[in-house]
Formats: C-alpha cells, sequence, structure tokens
C-alpha cells in the first residue's frame, strides 16, 4: 500500500535567530543522563544522552524518568516557542547526539510522553541532521506498526524549529538517522503538554 501523503509538519529555520550560539553553548553543560534497554536478553545502553524537565513520563524504556529544574535557557526557548505556536507547554525532553554515529531509530512518542492533541515542538542546536517521517498502519489485532508509503526527509537546522501537529503520532513514524558524514554535537529539545 503505497500512500502519497506529504507529512502535515511545520518548519522553521533560523527561529532562534541570532542568540542561537550562546544558547547552544549554555545547554551543552547539561548534567546528561543515558537510557538503558532490555534488547535481546541483553543491557543496552541507548545511542544517545538525554535531561527531562518539567513534569516526566512515570516511566521510559522501563525506568522512572530523573528530572532537572528548568535552566534560564530552556525557559527562554519555551517562551518563544509558546508565542510561535499558541500553547503553554510544561514538559520538555532533551536529547544529545554527541556525533554522526549517535541516532535514534523510528518510532513514534507515546501519549505518556506528549499528550496526542497538542503538537510536539522541536528546537534543534548544534550540528545539521536528517529528520525523516514515514506513515504506518497498525495490523489488525495487533499493536505492530507497518511502515507504509514513502520516507520525506528534512534537514535540521542550527537554531530552527520544527512543529508535529496534534495526531501527528498516530499517523506518522518519525527518526533521526546516522549522518553519513563528521558532524559535532546536536542538542534537540522537544517540548510537550502532559497535563490536561
Amino acid at each position: 500500500m503505497e500512500l502519497a501523503i506529504e507529512p502535515p509538519v511545520k518548519y522553521t529555520a533560523n527561529f532562534l535567530g541570532e542568540d542561537v550560539s550562546s544558547i547552544y553553548t549554555k545547554m551543552s553543560v547539561l548534567p546528561w543522563d543515558r537510557h538503558s534497554a532490555n534488547m535481546y536478553g541483553k543491557k543496552i545502553d541507548m545511542p544517545r544522552f538525554f535531561v527531562w524537565m518539567g513534569i516526566p513520563p512515570l516511566k521510559l524504556y522501563g525506568a522512572p524518568v530523573p528530572t532537572i529544574e528548568w535552566t534560564p535557557e530552556a525557559i527562554d526557548v519555551r517562551e518563544r516557542v509558546q508565542k510561535a505556536t499558541g500553547v503553554l507547554y510544561d514538559s520538555l525532553n532533551i536529547n544529545m547526539y554527541r556525533d554522526e554515529n549517535d541516532y535514534l531509530g523510528w518510532h513514534i512518542d507515546p501519549e505518556d510522553e506528549g499528550r496526542w492533541d497538542y503538537p510536539i515542538a522541536s528546537v534543534t542546536l548544534g550540528a545539521e541532521r536528517q529528520f525523516q517521517m514515514r506513515q504506518y498502519i497498525k495490523n489488525e489485532g495487533s499493536s505492530k506498526k507497518v511502515p507504509v508509503g514513502d520516507i520525506h526527509s528534512i534537514t535540521l537546522g542550527h537554531g530552527s524549529l520544527l512543529l508535529m501537529p496534534p495526531g501527528f503520532q498516530a499517523g506518522w513514524l518519525h527518526r533521526a538517522p546516522k549522518s553519513n558524514k563528521k558532524c559535532i554535537r546536536r542538542i534537540n529539545l522537544t517540548f510537550r503538554r502532559m497535563a490536561p
């Protein structure tokens, strides 16, 4: 089944303007943590690091999610995102990709990591990386997600904003694949709404 539908995301280059380098420098020194997951009977470290601010999900990869206080830089970016989107965000998951080898595979952001009736706002700092999207359908009688249609790619630039609209997770998978060229650290701020 091939679907010729463009993903309904909104991309804004240079969203943070001239302040982007200062914000990137200050966000680079956060107390990074790392998820682990049990796969094939082994504990595997995820190929990226994270920090969570605000309201966390109860668990991520089966473990409680530690949080830190909002930093001034995170509050500044949140206020800009809220002004641009009209949405009040109460949660922030920040992922750090050290170099071209760190990545995030095909997935959806489940509802316990951010309500699907609100958009998720993603701000990129540092290295340009590809963000890929692909539609999915569920097998009848199963929760398995079957990719369908074409893969759509956007290059997320330093200081850019990508907005995934309400309901996006219900029909689209996304990923941040490994880069095919050497790159510096990328920090990705994903603003979410957790509370009703």
